[in-house]
């Protein structure tokens, strides 16, 4: 029998969480989202969660903290339910409602238009507990080693 195949891309300049969360440093803030191997192990998503941005939300300004460890994200597929947690302390500055709206975006364009929110770090630069895109590679191919 032969082995399942999943196809995927890892956009460079990003850095990667071990739970394939992307991270896009601009000045200040990170843009965040799931990685295109995450988004193609979970099958269709139909129902992205923001815990504490109101559903269905059409404005893109969201001002709350979140604390190491907090929930941050919920993601619902056709496979499986997975919650993300906060990877260190921050303000939530913007979401983007249209992947609450339209929650298949991530599956087309994950590293685009189905990018899930904006945070700003409450202590500095957290690069130090990410892996830059050639990391995030190797680490992912140590787990299909397995």
């Amino acid at each position: 029998m032969a082995d399942d195949v999943i196809e995927f891309r890892i956009d460079t300049g990003r850095y990667y969480s071990l739970d394939h969360i992307w991270f896009l440093k601009i000045e200040d803030r990170y843009t965040i989202g799931i990685s295109d191997f995450l988004q193609a192990e979970l099958g269709e998503i139909l129902r992205i969660d923001m815990p504490n941005s109101s559903q269905n939300e059409t404005d893109t300004d969201a001002h709350w903290k979140v604390e190491t460890g907090d929930d941050l994200i919920a993601i619902i597929s056709s496979k499986d339910k997975i919650t993300f947690a906060a990877p260190f302390s921050a303000d939530v500055v913007e979401v983007n409602g249209e992947v609450v709206n339209n929650p298949e975006i991530v599956n087309d364009d994950p590293y685009g238009d189905g990018w899930l929110m904006i945070l700003k770090p409450h202590d500095g630069p957290p690069e130090e507990g990410l892996l830059e895109s050639d990391e995030y590679m190797d680490a992912l191919d140590e787990l299909f080693e397995d």
